[in-house]
């Protein structure tokens, strides 16, 4: 199963409701809903990437189209992490 951003206790109440279980359970967002069901062993990966680094990137190729910085425009795709209960981070950055 793979649910996107939002609402993933509400799938997996759904889930035990109807006494189904869930063999995986992917993700997206390290956030304040699933840090706790990831800690709880209710997901089972979480895919997780830097928002802040990929809008910082994307207005510097903005500004670079504009000339407003130089250098030339690269493509980069973003960095996910691969997120289990067994490689979690202690504290990410607020």
């Amino acid at each position: 199963m793979y649910a996107g951003a939002g609402g993933n206790t509400a799938v997996l109440d759904a889930f035990a409701a109807l006494g189904r279980g869930c063999d995986a359970f992917v993700a997206h967002d390290l956030d304040g809903e699933n840090t706790p069901l990831l800690q709880q062993r209710r997901l089972t990966v979480v895919l997780h990437h830097d928002l802040r680094h990929d809008l910082r990137r994307a207005c510097q190729v903005i500004m670079q189209a504009q000339r407003a910085l130089p250098g030339p425009i690269m493509a980069r795709p973003s960095s996910v992490q691969v997120i289990t209960p067994y490689n979690m981070p202690a504290l990410l950055p607020g």
